[in-house]
Formats: C-alpha cells, structure tokens, sequence
C-alpha cells in the first residue's frame, strides 16, 4: 500500500504544509511547519488506516522522511 504523504515547504513569508487535509496556514519556523504536519499525517491515519508521513525536502535538494505511522 502506497503512503500518503505530507511535505512541508518553506515560502517566501514561512512555513507550508501540502497534504490531502487541506492546511493554508503558515508557519514562521520549520519546526512548527513539521508538528503540524505530523499532526495531520496521524489524524489521516486513524481515519484512514492508510500508511502515512511526513516529507521534508532541505535546501541541499535532500529528502528527508520523518514522523511514519502504519
């Protein structure tokens, strides 16, 4: 089964989250952007039951995945 993934991207005033719970907040800083979206991954989880995470791509062009659930 295929994950469902959350990515946090910086933007010109902070922090976003894209994911399929929509979020249109933004965050000031990258760690907030992250608990957020390691919020949302496992709320998606429980309702789903679909394997989910969070996608984080730095500045190097490294992908770094964090907080997996299932």
């Amino acid at each position: 089964m295929d994950r469902e993934l959350f990515q946090i991207e910086p933007t010109s005033d902070g922090w976003t989250v894209l994911g399929v719970i929509p979020d249109s907040d933004l965050y000031p800083t990258k760690l907030l952007a992250a608990k957020k979206a390691a919020q949302l991954a496992y709320r998606y989880f429980l309702l789903t039951g679909m394997p989910t995470g969070v996608k984080v791509c730095m500045q190097c062009g490294d992908v770094v995945m964090m907080d997996l659930y299932g």
